[in-house]
């Protein structure tokens, strides 16, 4: 019986600076949700894209994680600058390399052990359709998070944001996909409003779209349903990279065993907990799940209409 989940992408090597303080970490979308899954206890495997150059990152992984790293040349690299106002400017290395169905072979994957996959390229490059394609006809749930599709680096190494031209192969084989909404916006050259999300959904035969707006929260959007999600608030705001990785993973782990409304809300709160320290996820599973409990019983007395997550 199938019952694992598969997450694939690069990890890179980050460079953080906020204010006065800056420092590295091993980085990439996988990374953080290698961590929260195993974090969460959930049964996962990860594939990951490295070089050679960069072999001590793969000691800065959880030690109970299994993962499979696929070797190439030289390691994708960040910067994430986070300004006074709260904005991220990002710079970034991207190497041209891309993660293709024969990699998954000779690691030796198999298929039939996973029920979800989660996948995350950081690049252009990273994961191409017939990757999708291949999970897809496997009757693996594909979980598809747009960023890379839409970043190009400047001659300046600037990362800039274009339109996904040709997202319609891409989306063909995706079950979900996620974003931030700005990147939404700006992959699909629309504006997020309800209507028009509800028939991008149906017209891409999706099960539903996830988007993410900071401290306003997120939003799931089904053909039928739009549920919003509260940000939980904290004031220990300490590393907000990573956080949206935090939530879809945490967010795909539950949703399956409660409604969408209540895997939203433990999805945020373990963004919430992640924010709350540097680097990935290191909350214990009880210690979210206890808070999970409390504002379940905080909606259950307010309605979650009214619910603001604090």
């Amino acid at each position: 019986m199938k019952k694992k989940i598969l997450n694939i992408g690069s990890i890179t090597k980050d460079t953080v600076i906020t204010g006065n303080s800056q420092y590295t970490q091993i980085g990439g979308a996988v990374y953080y949700q290698l961590s929260t899954l195993n974090t969460l206890k959930i049964d996962s495997d990860s594939i990951i894209l490295m070089g050679e150059d960069e072999p001590e990152l793969l000691r800065e992984i959880p030690s109970q994680a299994n993962v499979h790293p696929i070797i190439r040349k030289n390691t994708m690299r960040y910067t994430n600058i986070y300004t006074d106002d709260k904005r991220r400017v990002q710079k970034a290395y991207f190497p041209k390399d891309t993660i293709e169905i024969e990699d998954l072979k000779k690691l030796d994957i198999n298929l039939e052990d996973y029920f979800k996959a989660i996948l995350s390229p950081l690049s252009p490059y990273e994961i191409d359709f017939p990757l999708i394609k291949y999970l897809k006809d496997a009757d693996i749930e594909t979980t598809l998070l747009i960023q890379g599709y839409i970043r190009h680096p400047d001659k300046y190494d600037n990362v800039t944001h274009h339109k996904w031209e040709n997202h319609e192969k891409y989306l063909e084989y995706a079950d979900i996909i996620s974003s931030d909404y700005e990147e939404f916006e700006t992959a699909f050259d629309v504006k997020i409003n309800d209507c028009d999300m509800k028939a991008f959904v149906e017209e891409n035969s999706l099960k539903m779209a996830i988007v993410t707006k900071g401290s306003d929260g997120s939003a799931i959007y089904t053909k039928d349903d739009i549920i919003e999600i509260p940000a939980v608030k904290t004031d220990k705001i300490v590393d907000s990279t990573g956080l949206g990785d935090t939530y879809i993973s945490a967010f795909i782990a539950k949703k399956d065993e409660s409604t969408l409304f209540n895997a939203g809300l433990y999805a945020s709160i373990c963004a919430k907990n992640k924010l709350e320290n540097r680097g990935a996820l290191k909350t214990s599973k009880n210690k979210i799940e206890k808070e999970y409990k409390i504002r379940l019983n905080d909606i259950g007395q307010n309605n979650k209409w009214n619910y603001d997550g604090q």
